[in-house]
This record gives structure tokens, C-alpha cells and sequence, in this order.
């Protein structure tokens, strides 16, 4: 019954979890920094020695007539489902508050991460409190409500676990910032030291126009390349298309980013498709820096799949929110020879699915090898 009970409370936990950082990252809020997060954790743990104001919960114990009316086993399984959820119980740390929202920051799956860890640490501390308690489960699971009073030493232990984990992924964060500082390949194929000479910058050359798309029907206006991002593009401008620019930046100069070029098209109905294409020292180098951009979308929560008619191309959706209100994009990636391509269309229309971007993708790759075809 312990197992079922803890599983329940992991199970539960993660789940919270893990919608509440998918919903962060689909509507495009921040991640916490590790300044951030510390002064997050300290608010905390002065609230709790405060005392005031309590913990937003529900301050009660979870129904004793659960073992009463349920078979042990969905008693124990429904006891650890709400267990598992800190605010559903009765709560005595703000540090459950922090972790969870700070998880949140961190992406769904190190959400996730934090509220399993909460669950199980509760139900750990629960079980440990009440090794004594003799007789059947429901005499248990009573005796173990009743010993719940001292919940501020429980719900504080759990919470600390969660917190824990949540300093992991920070730490987890800031070391894949230094290795990619210090040039570090998160693929495996090379080392890094702090002694490694940096690589050489190479110098940019244009990008040949004839690999873009051109006219793409009468409802899509080309975009002025005197916007910014657009055109032909250095290495610094490459690097200001993410928002750490300095993290792009390092990344693009390790795999050896030589030039780019980029298009933007938008039609009658405000949906904009943007094309970026990068080229790289070498094949290797340019599949490489498609992988560290599934790593990211990986990370941002974006659901991915393959792409029909574009061998080898990977395609993305994800949500976000922008000044002017939510938006949709459906993108692929995917590389040729040495050669990284690049599209993706943004919409605020509702409804909108990856079968359009997929037929620009085509159509881009038809347009590379045409290029690329003896005269």
C-alpha cells in the first residue's frame, strides 16, 4: 500500500508539474535566473519564519472517510493523488510556492521533476513518522493524519526535496551556458577546457540568393530586408535572432557559422513565414548545430515530428505570447551538406496546422537542388 501511495503522490505531483511549466513556456514567460530563484527561495524562508501570512491551501486533512467507503487500495492510491499536490492538503511552507513556480521557469520537464519530488519526499517523511502505527492500513492512514498535525516539519522536508531539485536545474543550466562559452559540443564530439584556444572566426560570404524562395503566390508580400534580422547576415546578426545573444553567439562561432541569409513574406490574412538559411564550415559542423536546435526546442516544450516529402527535416509547433496577443508557429529544419535551412510560419489565426509550412519546405528544398543541378 506504501508503493501505490507514493506512486500516487509522484505520480500527481509530476503532473502539476509538468502542465504548469508546459503552460509557462507556451505563453512565452521568462525563466528565473540564479539571482532570481535565490531571492525567490529566501522570500520564502522568511514567510516561514514569520509565520504570516499562512501558505495559500486548502488547510485540510484529506478525508477520512476514504478508507471507509474505497477498497484499501484506491483509498491509498486517491490518499497519495491528493498527497502529492502540496496546496490540497493542508501546507505549512511557502518553500512548496517557490519551488513550484521556479520549476516552472525551468521548463515542464524539470517542473515535473520538482513536483515528484515533493510527492515522493512527502510520502517518504509520512511513512517514517508512522512506522510504529500497528494494525490494518485504513488504522494506519488514520493514525498517519492524525500525526500530520506536525505537517510544518513533513510539508517542510518535502518542500526542501523539491527545491533541491529545482537548484539542479539551475545548476544543470548554467554549466550548458559555460560549456558553450568555453566551446563545449553538447553532442559528445569534442571537449572542452577552460585552455582550449577559441576556434577561428572565419570570414562571412554571401549566401547564394538562388537557395531562397521567391515569388510565393499572390496573397504573400515580400518583407523589406531593411527590417532587421533580415538579409544577409554576419555572425552578429545571426546571433541576435535568439534572445541570448551571447549564448548563440558562442554556439555559432563553435560550429563555424560562415554566413546567412534570411527572407520574411507576410499575406492578407497577417501570417508571417520566415526562411533563414546558415552555412558552416563543414557538413558535420552544420548537422551539429541542427541537433543543439532540437535540443532547444526540446527544451522550450515544442512538440516535434517528421516532415513528409523533406528527407531528413524535422518539424516543430509551438505557442507563445506576444505584445500583440498569442501566436502559433509551425517550422522544419533540416540540413544539406554543409548547409543549415531554416522556415517557419507564425499566425494568430486559430486552426492553423504544419501542412502549410510543410509545402514552403518542400518547395525550398526543390529550389536547393535545382541550385545545386549542373547548367
Amino acid at each position: 500500500m506504501t508503493i501505490l501511495l507514493a506512486l500516487a503522490a509522484g505520480a500527481t505531483g509530476a503532473l502539476a508539474g509538468f502542465v504548469v511549466g508546459a503552460a509557462w513556456t507556451g505563453f512565452g514567460l521568462p525563466g528565473a535566473s540564479e539571482p532570481v530563484a535565490a531571492l525567490v527561495v529566501a522570500v520564502a524562508v522568511v514567510l516561514d519564519l514569520v509565520g504570516r501570512p499562512r501558505p495559500a491551501a486548502v488547510h485540510r486533512q484529506v478525508p477520512q472517510a476514504w478508507a471507509r467507503v474505497f477498497p484499501i487500495r484506491v483509498a491509498a492510491v486517491l490518499y497519495g493523488a491528493r498527497l502529492g499536490v502540496g496546496p490540497l492538503t493542508i501546507l505549512s511552507t511557502w518553500l512548496w510556492w517557490a519551488a513550484f513556480v521556479l520549476g516552472a521557469t525551468a521548463g515542464p520537464w524539470w517542473s515535473s521533476a520538482v513536483g515528484a519530488a515533493f510527492g515522493l519526499g512527502r510520502v517518504a517523511v509520512m511513512v517514517a513518522v508512522s512506522a510504529r502505527v500497528e494494525g490494518d492500513m485504513s488504522a494506519r492512514m488514520a493514525q498517519v493524519r492524525g500525526r500530520e498535525r506536525v505537517g510544518r516539519p513533513l510539508a517542510l522536508v518535502g518542500a526542501v526535496v523539491a527545491v533541491a531539485v529545482l537548484l539542479a536545474a539551475c545548476t544543470s543550466g548554467g554549466d550548458k551556458r559555460s560549456a558553450d562559452r568555453n566551446g563545449g559540443d553538447d553532442d559528445g564530439r569534442g571537449t572542452s577546457t577552460s585552455a582550449a584556444p577559441p576556434p577561428p572566426t572565419i570570414p562571412a560570404s554571401p549566401v547564394n540568393g538562388a537557395l531562397m524562395l521567391d515569388d510565393l503566390g499572390p496573397d504573400w508580400t515580400r518583407v523589406p530586408d531593411t527590417r532587421a534580422g533580415l538579409g544577409p547576415l554576419d555572425l552578429e546578426a545571426a546571433a541576435k535572432a535568439e534572445v541570448d545573444t551571447s549564448a548563440e553567439r558562442s554556439l555559432l562561432e563553435t560550429r563555424g557559422f560562415k554566413a546567412g541569409l534570411a527572407r520574411a513574406w507576410r499575406n492578407q490574412a497577417g501570417d508571417e513565414l520566415y526562411q533563414a538559411v546558415y552555412e558552416f564550415r563543414d557538413e558535420a559542423s552544420a548537422a551539429a548545430y541542427l541537433q543543439d536546435g532540437l535540443i532547444n526546442l526540446e527544451g522550450r516544450g515544442s512538440a516535434r515530428y517528421e516532415v513528409e516529402g523533406v528527407p531528413g527535416a524535422t518539424g516543430f509547433s509551438q505557442a507563445e505570447r506576444r505584445p500583440d496577443g498569442a501566436v502559433t508557429s509551425h517550422g522544419l529544419a533540416f540540413v544539406r551538406g554543409h548547409r543549415f535551412f531554416l522556415l517557419f510560419l507564425a499566425s494568430a489565426r486559430p486552426g492553423t496546422t504544419p501542412a502549410a509550412v510543410a509545402e514552403f519546405g518542400r518547395a525550398a528544398d526543390a529550389k536547393r537542388a535545382a541550385s545545386a543541378a549542373p547548367a
